[in-house]
């Protein structure tokens, strides 16, 4: 552990000056010796009190950078779980737009498919309509063309021997 030297020098300096000159007496070295060993104590006392708190200051520190890296870690894993959560709620929306999307889609397509079998179903209707009509036509021609084979049947024929009055042959009523 190292301590500043400026400031042992300048508390060392201050006392000195501050303290009561001490004029030797013959006789006094003993009391000025007193009187430095007890600046020197002073001193030694005084740095030993800012050794004291330097280190204080420096525990307190230590732990005050340990508390921010410990908040910081926490941060930042709130961070990555919000980020997650964030993402996770980014494809829960992203899938359900995709599922509306399919949804749509598909009942468009349902819209699409009931409309052809609506206009299949009508086609169908129109083509069985004419059908029927051309049936009903050629069961009116059918019906026609018996009513005249009856009545060609109900007709005497004539035989090909004698001729009948009322007949033309060679321009001639016979």
């Amino acid at each position: 552990m190292k301590i500043a030297l400026v400031p042992v020098l300048a508390v060392s300096a201050g006392l000195l000056f501050l303290s009561q000159p001490v004029v030797a007496a013959p006789g006094d070295e003993d009391a000025h010796y007193q009187a430095m060993k007890e600046a020197g104590e002073r001193v030694r006392q005084q740095s030993e009190a800012w050794r004291e708190e330097y280190a204080r200051l420096r525990e307190e520190r230590k732990q005050l950078l340990a508390r921010q890296a410990e908040e910081r870690k926490r941060e930042e894993e709130e961070k990555r779980r919000q980020a997650a959560r964030d993402a996770s709620e980014r494809a829960a929306a992203i899938n359900e737009q995709e599922r509306k999307a399919r949804e749509a889609a598909q009942e468009k397509a349902r819209r699409e498919a009931a409309a052809r079998a609506e206009q299949a179903e009508r086609e169908r209707q129109a083509a069985l309509a004419k059908l029927q009509e051309r049936e009903a036509a050629l069961a009116e021609v059918r019906a026609r063309l018996e009513q005249e084979a009856a009545r060609e049947k109900a007709k005497p024929k004539a035989t090909g021997g004698g001729k009948l009055g009322g007949e033309m042959q060679f321009g001639v009523d016979l």
